[in-house]
């Protein structure tokens, strides 16, 4: 019996992928933690599609009180109420509170329990640490609950493009196949996503799609609004760019600037609209990787990121960021060779003034 835990849409895509491909034939639950927009929506249509044994809907507002969410990770108790089921592995994309609470009781009950990982961004490809084992919080728990998902080591990792994992480890590294018609986990995202039946992509492209990222929100010395400003200035029609906002930012801090018109996740629009005559300028999100990596379609991306780097760097950037820049730089060169060579990665504003009037 495995167990799958989505706290996102791209979750419940690459999850669809995994079990279709390679877990069609044992029994599935999957747990809707309800921190996203629709997510009670999403967990009704994966019900009538019979794919899993169970789907629970898990409200993440439980614990109102945050000091007391720590509790539950330290003495492995059971906030959520969930039934005791025992699973043979279970598979998360990062170490989110639920991942962890559910992981520590399931471990109660199976010491053997097998723990798998399902690509969710760029941290597994630049060396980002998937389980934070190092923070003050986690170490604490560690200590304290001898089931806890910080003792334990993921043993599978199911990516669309292992080949560009660029620190490597003693682990198994699965290939998780394109989302096309010839997958038949993509007729199952149609149904679920309500996009079944739709024919064709028929809206004109977007010229330039500028890929949002909350640097500052989080505590970055990123500024995006400065970085979005310099790529207005390398644009001569800014008619022709528009955001795509990442859910968590704020349309307000670019002021008038024109958004993607669409409620739809990133991963869906890709999915269904005419991306490949759009140009995709990232400052360093995988998200711009998701057409070619995900759905296996060409589109143009101009990378910021050694732009970025270099701007900062001026400014007095702290040594993490600069290695974690340096190691998304190496993951788009990466791309550029293995996957797709119409990426393009200016070092300077000049450059990125070239390559916009050459495209």
């Amino acid at each position: 019996m495995n167990a799958f835990i989505a706290w996102t849409p791209l979750h419940i895509m690459n999850i669809l992928n995994t079990v279709l491909n390679y877990y069609a034939n044992e029994k599935n639950d999957i747990y809707i933690y309800d921190e996203f927009e629709n997510a009670k929506e999403l967990y009704i249509k994966i019900k009538e599609t019979q794919l899993f044994n169970k789907v629970f809907l898990v409200e993440h507002q439980t614990i109102k009180n945050s000091k007391f969410k720590i509790v539950p990770l330290l003495f492995g108790t059971n906030p959520f109420k969930l039934k005791t089921i025992i699973y043979d592995r279970m598979f998360i994309e990062g170490d989110n509170y639920f991942a962890k609470v559910l992981y520590s009781l399931s471990k109660k009950s199976n010491n053997n329990l097998i723990l798998n990982y399902i690509e969710d961004g760029i941290g597994a490809y630049v060396g980002s640490k998937i389980l934070d084992r190092d923070s003050r919080n986690n170490k604490l728990i560690s200590k304290f609950n001898k089931n806890s998902m910080y003792r334990d080591e993921i043993d599978e990792l199911y990516l669309y493009e292992p080949s560009l994992v660029q620190q490597r480890e003693n682990k198994v590294y699965k290939t998780l196949p394109k989302l096309n018609e010839e997958n038949e986990a993509y007729k199952f995202i149609e149904k679920i996503f309500n996009i079944a039946g739709k024919g064709k992509p028929t809206k004109l492209p977007v010229k330039y799609i500028f890929l949002d990222q909350p640097f500052q929100q989080d505590g970055s010395q990123i500024d995006e609004v400065e970085i979005f400003q310099l790529v207005k200035n390398a644009i001569k029609q800014n008619e022709e760019l528009v955001v795509k906002l990442h859910p968590r930012s704020d349309a307000k801090k670019y002021g008038n600037a024109h958004f993607l018109d669409t409620n739809v996740p990133w991963e869906i629009y890709c999915l269904t609209e005419n991306v490949e005559k759009t140009r995709v300028i990232s400052m360093a999100s995988t998200a711009s990787f998701t057409p070619s990596l995900m759905f296996g379609k060409s589109i143009s991306i101009i990378y910021l990121a050694k732009i970025i780097k270099e701007y900062y760097l001026k400014k007095g950037f702290n040594s993490e960021n600069q290695i974690w820049l340096e190691n998304t730089i190496d993951l788009a060169e990466e791309f550029k060779k293995n996957v797709s060579d119409n990426i393009h990665i200016p070092a300077s504003q000049e450059e990125l003034e070239v390559i916009i009037d050459a495209l």
